[in-house]
């Protein structure tokens, strides 16, 4: 695993958009040296789901503990129409 000046100590920002096809971006800032970068992508389609793309989040952070904060679209307070 790659994270080159930044590392799993940094807190993560990750951008999450849900619906039937989910996808999370991992990123890091670093104040000092006032860069803002992307270190991972993933995504899922339909019939996965949120607990697939999870899952595929705590395998990237080798089953350790982080805290990340995720700013997700709007669109994730929408009601399904079903």
């Amino acid at each position: 695993m790659f994270f080159g000046r930044f590392g799993k100590q940094h807190l993560f920002d990750d951008g999450y958009d849900p619906g039937p096809f989910s996808s999370i971006i991992l990123a890091q800032r670093h104040t000092t040296w006032k860069e803002f970068r992307v270190i991972k992508n993933m995504w899922v389609w339909y019939p996965e789901q949120q607990a697939e793309l999870a899952k595929k989040i705590d395998d990237f952070f080798s089953g350790g503990q982080k805290t990340i904060y995720i700013h997700y679209d709007r669109a994730a307070n929408q009601k399904d129409p079903e």
